[in-house]
């Protein structure tokens, strides 16, 4: 049992958060019965004979540089010497709080405890010692992507690692990131992002899961301060069994997220979105597109909710879910929630789960191209439009993931 392993590793924890730890471990997975739990089925944790190592609990970092990119590579390890180069720092929390106030910025966004967590958020908060940040500051140059990549198990063990780091990106800067997730595709990973925009900055998020990647949990926690802007695309590609986790905070006036994901997934593969967009202040703006083709047995979840909270008037937000069943045995659950308390402002949702349109097969045939081509054109415009509002760069990375993924999977349909 899942529950018991913990319980095993409790003794490996610092004293710092092991009485916390040991409190947490205690509680049970979640079931289908809970809930934000009713699409998920988690039971193969408490099956496969997954390992968990809980005796090394601080981040490593390994940096390199190529071209106009940073790539920084995570795992766990031994305590060690955090990096700090031109244009962004990493380090303990105490120390950029302390380096925050020196320079006169604010700590509301930081101080301001999250609303929304999951048993898998806690459980990163409860295993992992490292309390560290990344802050991207003035001198961090826009034209850089900065890669983050999560580094899972690669051992031939199936194993269990889990890990949360924080980033903030200082007033004005606007920064590219790239998240990947590696590791054995038998090991499960869970990993916490907290991202912390400050006052007129932005970022553009890619966010890729490809084929053989390990199960994951990812949660993505986002706090926009006033006239901040947030892009996330996700794009993941026949991964066995995902769970992403979206939780974003509009505390700035005319602050603006939008999130948008475009997903392959057959055979038996298994892709849930969960997200949570709270409105807390007026004049703020979200916009959610989730888009997902499915084939063979393939099952895709969009579970997402907008809270327009009642001081926040003057609000515009929208959501959709479109799905595409490629077979009859692939199933897409669409559930999008609106939760409204204020009385002045626009807000809409739909979903939509249809088939491929054989008239527009039968049309792009009499032009010419074959019924396999036709069909992977429908399903490349399909995917590809979640990479409209990224900036150059790190769209030609979502069309060099994309593409292959989609001849792939239109070339051996389920």
């Amino acid at each position: 049992m899942f529950k018991e392993k913990l319980l095993e590793q409790i003794s490996f924890l610092p004293a710092s958060v092991s009485s916390d730890g040991a409190n947490f471990f205690r509680q049970n997975l979640p079931t289908k019965k809970d809930e934000s739990w009713k699409y998920t089925d988690l039971s193969f944790l408490n099956t496969e004979p997954l390992a968990i190592d809980l005796q090394k609990t601080y981040l490593h970092f390994d940096i390199s540089e190529a071209a106009q990119e940073v790539i920084v590579k995570i795992k766990l390890g031994n305590k060690a010497t955090l990096p700090t180069t031109q244009g962004f720092s990493v380090m303990e929390g105490g120390s950029l709080r302390q380096k925050l106030k020196d320079d006169g910025v604010s700590l509301t966004l930081l101080n301001k405890t999250w609303q929304e967590q999951n048993y898998f958020s806690r459980l990163s908060e409860s295993t992992v010692t490292s309390d560290v940040y990344i802050l991207f500051d003035q001198q961090w140059s826009t034209e850089k992507i900065f890669q983050l990549q999560w580094q899972g198990s690669t051992a031939a063990l199936a194993q269990f690692g889990s890990m949360r780091v924080s980033l903030v990106v200082a007033d004005g800067v606007s920064v590219q990131l790239h998240e990947t997730f590696n590791g054995n595709a038998n090991s499960f990973l869970n990993t916490t992002t907290d991202l912390y925009i400050g006052a007129n900055a932005s970022v553009h998020l890619l966010k890729s899961q490809p084929q053989q990647s390990p199960r994951t949990t990812i949660t993505t926690r986002v706090r926009l301060g006033q006239a901040s802007q947030f892009y996330m695309v996700s794009f993941i590609s026949e991964n066995m069994w995902s769970r992403h986790n979206t939780y974003v905070d509009l505390s700035g006036r005319e602050a603006h997220a939008d999130l948008k994901a475009s997903f392959l997934c057959r055979e038996k593969e298994f892709v849930d979105h969960h997200t949570y967009i709270d409105h807390s202040v007026g004049y703020t703006t979200s916009r959610q597109d989730y888009a997902g083709v499915l084939d063979g047995r393939g099952e895709g979840v969009f579970n997402g909710k907008v809270h327009i909270r009642r001081d926040a008037q003057k609000s515009d937000a929208e959501q959709l879910s479109r799905n595409l069943l490629l077979s009859k045995n692939a199933v897409a659950n669409a559930k999008p929630e609106l939760l409204i308390d204020a009385d002045d402002v626009k807000a809409k949702h739909g979903a939509t789960i249809g088939q491929l349109d054989q008239e527009e097969i039968f049309y792009m045939q009499s032009r010419g191209l074959t019924a396999q081509q036709a069909r992977a054109l429908v399903i490349k415009s399909f995917v590809f439009s979640a990479a409209d509002h990224l900036p150059n760069a790190l769209a030609q990375k979502f069309y060099a993931l994309a593409a292959p993924a989609v001849q792939n999977f239109t070339e051996k349909p389920s």
